[in-house]
C-alpha cells in the first residue's frame, strides 16, 4: 500500500508480504503498475494490485475475464450465500423419469431435499428460495434449469447420477466433472485425473462450486445414489465462517469417520483448477 500526496509523490508505503519490505525506490505513483484508486478518510490513496483478477470495481487496469473467478465468486463455499436475488434450488430429476407417468423414488427424494435446503435457508437467513424441478436430456438442459440461469440469484443444483446439466460457462476447464452416472473425476493441479466410482466407494457423493456469468455461482450437490446425495446435502453451508472448502468428495464411511471419510477436499483457484494444497486420494 502506498500513500501519495496531491502532487503524486509517494509519502510512505507498507506491505502485507512476509518479508515486511516494500520498494522504497518508488517516488511517484506513475511508477506503480496495476493501480486502483481509493479514498480513505478523504486522503488520496493508491493500492498496488499484484493480480488483476482480484481487483476492486474501481480497478483501472485490465478487467477480469469471464473465465476467471472474481467478485462475489471469491471466498470459500459459503460465498454461495452472497446472492443477488432469490436462491434457485433446482432438483435435477434423473433421465430415467423422462416419459414416466409416476415419479420415481429418487425423484421424490430429490424434491424433498430441495424443500429441506429451502427451509433451512429461510430459517437461518430468512432467504427466499425458488424450488424448480428439471430434467436434463442429452440434447438440451431442462427448461426450469434454463429459467434459473436467466434469473439473478445463485443456483443450488441437486442431482443424482447423470442428471447434472452441463457447465453453464463455456470454455472453462473445471477441475471436477461427473463422467457418468456413478463416477466423478477430479483433476489435480498437475493435470492428473483422480477417478472416484460408486462401485469402489459405495455411497459416493460430492459438493462443489461451479461458475455462472455475472459473478454468480452454482453449488452442486451430487450423489451417485440417494444415500450419497443425502450425505452431501448435509454440507450445504447454513452459516458463515464454517470453514467448508470449495469441494468435498465423500463416501459412506463419512457417516462414522467424519472428515476422515473424505476422499478429496480442497479449494479452487481463480481459473477453477484445484489448488496445490488440495487433498486428493
Amino acid at each position: 500500500h502506498y500513500l501519495v500526496d496531491e502532487e503524486g509523490k509517494v509519502i510512505s508505503g507498507e506491505t502485507d508480504c512476509h518479508d515486511g519490505q516494500y520498494d522504497a525506490s518508488v517516488k511517484t505513483w506513475s511508477q506503480l503498475p496495476n493501480l486502483w484508486h481509493q479514498d480513505v478518510r478523504d486522503e488520496p490513496k493508491w493500492v498496488l494490485a499484484s493480480d488483476a483478477a482480484h481487483a476492486s470495481p474501481d480497478y483501472e487496469g485490465d478487467a477480469p475475464t469471464p473465465l476467471t473467478r472474481w467478485g462475489r465468486q471469491l471466498g470459500s463455499i459459503e460465498s454461495i450465500l452472497w446472492t443477488d436475488g432469490s436462491f434457485n434450488i433446482v432438483a435435477n430429476l434423473p433421465r430415467s423419469t423422462i416419459g414416466s407417468e409416476e415419479k420415481s423414488r429418487e425423484a421424490v427424494d430429490l424434491e424433498r431435499l430441495a424443500l429441506q435446503v429451502s427451509r433451512n435457508l429461510q430459517t437461518c437467513f430468512y432467504a427466499d428460495g425458488i424450488i424448480r424441478t428439471s430434467i436434463d436430456t442429452e440434447e438440451a438442459s431442462g427448461e426450469q434449469y434454463l429459467s434459473a440461469l436467466r434469473d439473478t440469484g445463485n443456483i443450488i443444483s441437486l442431482a443424482i447420477g447423470d442428471s447434472l446439466p452441463e457447465l453453464a460457462v463455456a470454455h472453462i476447464d473445471h477441475a471436477i466433472e461427473i463422467t457418468d452416472a456413478s463416477t466423478l473425476t477430479v483433476k489435480d493441479p498437475f493435470g492428473r485425473a483422480h477417478v472416484y466410482s460408486n462401485a469402489l466407494y459405495p455411497g459416493l457423493g460430492a459438493i462443489f462450486l461451479r461458475p455462472l456469468p455475472n459473478e454468480r455461482l452454482e453449488l452442486v450437490v451430487w450423489g451417485a445414489d440417494i444415500a450419497g446425495l443425502r450425505r452431501a446435502a448435509r454440507l450445504v453451508p447454513m452459516m458463515t465462517g464454517t470453514g467448508v472448502p470449495d469441494f468435498v468428495v465423500l463416501d459412506g464411511t463419512a457417516a462414522w469417520k467424519g472428515v476422515e471419510g473424505a476422499l478429496a477436499l480442497g479449494f479452487l483457484d481463480e481459473w477453477w483448477n484445484c489448488s496445490v494444497n488440495s487433498f486428493l486420494t
